[in-house]
């Protein structure tokens, strides 16, 4: 029987408290060190997040929103996969167990992904939908929370990090009673990784990682990047993650880009807040495609939605 897996019920958690991009202690010595002019509206500097509440505490928040919004009941989950880059269970008041059952869901089996850094959701998704197209699982549900634990780290010459959650449904869509008004089909997706440029850092061009995963979804599907209404990616800065995305043909215009000035880098979870904040205020059109991107040093994850109502 053939499968369908759809994704729904996203949600996110920001740290509750606000700040402005200057309240960071390093603002000027990054700027010095990396030679960056200080110039707020050519980079979308704004706003970001801190939060008191431990990396579960925040997944907590998150995933207590998605069971809340999704057509099914706590215990149905078979799967619960929590992505973080940081995993560090002394700081933490409540076990992965004691946070699954918290939330209703005492059968569903926990795995924990972390080395794959601001890729961790993505990469997670690809799997998850193989999981659901294979008949394993039915209902799968997905969070990724992270926090700057070094206020030193908050502030890079690439991102301003906001510490938060996101989490999301993926499921089987004949096990759904209904589908969810932001639910969309998971056509396809591509993780690739080209692991000497994670050894080499930063400098080194991810420009052909990049034109190579989104050739292989895209031929794949036999559609081009053109055929994309709307790309949620990274939350860099704006001049970055522009000239990143557009290597691939990406146009600014495709891009999702009001969450860069608002909260800035919320580490894997950009994709999905910022599909979440853009559905919120749009209606899909049956059959219109988007497009969910992250990366990281020396990897590259892209998934293909479409959105469709039977």
């Amino acid at each position: 029987m053939m499968r369908l897996s759809c994704l729904h019920s996203a949600k996110y958690f920001l740290g509750e408290v606000e700040h402005q991009y200057d309240d960071v202690d390093v603002f000027h010595s990054v700027l010095a060190e990396y030679g960056l002019p200080n110039m707020p509206k050519l980079f979308a500097w704004g706003g970001y997040r801190t939060s008191a509440k431990t990396i579960f505490e925040m997944a907590f928040e998150s995933m207590q929103q998605t069971l809340a919004g999704a057509p099914i009941e706590p215990q149905e989950v078979d799967l619960v996969i929590i992505c973080s880059s940081d995993f560090s269970p002394v700081d933490e008041t409540l076990s992965y167990s004691q946070l699954l059952l918290s939330l209703g869901m005492e059968r569903a089996f926990p795995m924990g992904v972390t080395v794959s850094d601001c890729a961790n959701l993505l990469s997670v998704l690809d799997m998850a939908k193989q999981f659901i197209e294979s008949g394993k699982y039915q209902h799968i549900l997905l969070v990724t929370s992270n926090k700057i634990r070094d206020e030193r780290h908050r502030f890079q010459d690439y991102a301003l990090f906001s510490d938060g959650a996101a989490s999301f449904m993926v499921s089987d869509k004949k096990a759904l009673s209904e589908v969810p008004e932001d639910g969309l089909n998971i056509v396809d997706s591509q993780v690739n990784a080209h692991l000497q440029l994670k050894v080499a850092g930063e400098d080194i061009d991810d420009t052909p990682l990049f034109t190579t995963t989104a050739q292989q979804l895209m031929d794949r599907n036999h559609l081009t990047i053109r055929d994309l209404s709307k790309v949620f990616s990274n939350n860099l800065y704006m001049p970055v993650i522009t000239l990143k995305e557009g290597s691939i043909g990406v146009s600014k215009t495709q891009l999702y880009l009001d969450n860069i000035a608002r909260f800035g880098h919320c580490f894997s979870a950009d994709s999905i807040i910022n599909l979440v904040d853009y559905m919120a205020c749009s209606t899909a059109a049956h059959g219109e495609y988007f497009a969910l991107h992250s990366s990281a040093s020396g990897l590259r994850a892209q998934v293909l939605l479409q959105a469709c109502r039977d």
